[in-house]
């Protein structure tokens, strides 16, 4: 397993301090950058000591992938641009949250919006595979979403899209938050490509900071009982990078 954080790239300088394995950023952020200031960032993550490895944030909210607004032309281009960036990165792994851009309003078919959402998976899948970078469908909380809620939709989702770029990530805060199982994971399996892990039990979704105030050590037997070895980001609501970074890897280490 690799160890790594969420932050802006403005503060990927930092995490050299705190023996982080790779700095995880915004692809919307990076798709929405000048060509100046994405060549300035190209060529800072080219010499810094921890690279950028993996995206979250797929898509900006004003881009949406289900009914009315779905525009397959948009999700394209958009796709090719922000990939095509992330790739000049080095990142191979990239997160599609975005539970604004498809969550569908009242009155529309649950199962209609699944399909609207497979089919711009398709596209991106397409695009992703040009690129060899792999989208893990990241489940998120009924609060913020209702399409894809826990890791089984996203599961199911992914083999409906049918895609080698299409694959499952898992968030230990949404799990916890929707009161999804987190035996489930044993169901996704080798179809798990990446995690974020923040506390639970703890009010503000901080970072961890004890490895017995929440079920950390329960959340990784089970991911190592189904083999992961992949990358576990730190997503959290962090005030003090240096500290507080510090703290969690260690955390997330030892468990």
């Amino acid at each position: 397993m690799k160890f790594g954080i969420c932050v802006g790239v403005n503060q990927i300088k930092y995490l050299k301090e705190i023996d982080c394995d790779y700095a995880e950023v915004s692809l919307a952020g990076i798709a929405d950058m000048s060509d100046e200031e994405f060549e300035k960032l190209y060529e800072e993550n080219a010499k810094s000591d921890v690279k950028i490895e993996a995206a979250n944030g797929f898509f900006p909210a004003h881009i949406r992938v289900v009914w009315p607004d779905f525009n397959a032309k948009q999700i394209a281009e958009y796709t090719n641009l922000a990939l095509g960036r992330a790739s000049r990165l080095g990142i191979d792994t990239c997160i599609l949250g975005s539970g604004r851009s498809r969550k569908y309003s009242e009155g529309y078919s649950h199962e209609k919006a699944i399909e609207d959402f497979s089919n711009a998976l398709r596209i991106v899948g397409d695009i992703a595979g040009r690129y060899n970078i792999v989208v893990g469908i990241e489940p998120l909380s009924y609060a913020e979403t209702n399409v894809v809620n826990t890791v089984l939709d996203a599961l199911e989702v992914s083999r409906r899209v049918g895609s080698d770029y299409i694959k499952v990530m898992a968030d230990f805060f949404h799990m916890m938050n929707n009161k999804e199982d987190l035996n489930s994971l044993k169901e996704v399996g080798k179809d798990l490509v990446h995690v974020h892990v923040s506390a639970y039990s703890i009010p503000g979704r901080p970072a961890p900071a004890s490895p017995t105030e929440d079920r950390y050590q329960e959340f990784f037997d089970i991911l190592r009982e189904i083999g992961f070895e992949g990358r576990i980001s730190v997503e959290a609501v962090i005030r003090d990078l240096v500290k507080e970074g510090k703290t969690a890897l260690e955390v997330l280490r030892s468990v």
